[in-house]
């Protein structure tokens, strides 16, 4: 076996030892056809990035809907790749707020989950391989939660991310699913 591993180690040494030896020969005419599909394919790849961020925006606005931020009523999130941040933007474009300025703990909550599930179902429905299928989630409720332990009057708001969260496992099972990890003190 030993001898046998050896020589068919020999054989593909020697096909590419074959391969180095041949002169390249391109023609003009075979490197412009060449540089014209690759600048195709650039072309395509920003296109389906443009349309995936879109997509993005899209998705994370509609979560948003059901988990309304608190007095960012009628603005649009907007993920700005280049700060990696979301920032909210009023329905005249007039005002833009930072994320690092939108308010309340809650506010960041649900922009966090909208965002995390936006990626993940657009994962999920284009079957990117290297994007996992799980999300891990820690203490969600600590916005709704005084330092003694008391909820404050704020706790429906729980229950909205609670609830999107169920929905979106749910959903996802026709795409293969998904699982949430939820590592929480809630009763």
């Amino acid at each position: 076996d030993y001898y046998r591993y050896l020589g068919r180690l020999e054989t593909k040494l020697d096909i590419y030892q074959r391969d180095e030896g041949k002169p390249l020969q391109l023609t003009q005419e075979d490197i412009d056809s060449s540089l014209t599909e690759l600048e195709r394919i650039v072309s395509q790849n920003e296109e389906k990035s443009d349309l995936a961020k879109q997509e993005l925006n899209r998705l994370i606005n509609n979560r948003l809907i059901k988990l309304p931020l608190k007095g960012y009523k009628d603005f649009s999130a907007y993920f700005s790749e280049r700060e990696k941040l979301i920032h909210l933007h009023s329905p005249d474009l007039a005002t833009v707020e930072k994320m690092r300025d939108v308010g309340s703990a809650s506010n960041y909550l649900y922009l966090h989950v909208s965002y995390f599930l936006a990626i993940h179902e657009i994962a999920k429905t284009r079957k990117i391989p290297w994007v996992p299928s799980f999300l891990v989630l820690d203490q969600v409720s600590t916005p709704y939660f005084s330092s003694d332990g008391k909820p404050n009057d704020d706790i429906r708001s729980l229950d909205k991310v609670l609830t999107e969260l169920n929905q979106f496992v749910v959903d996802m099972d026709q795409h293969g699913g998904f699982q949430i990890i939820l590592l929480e003190h809630i009763g």
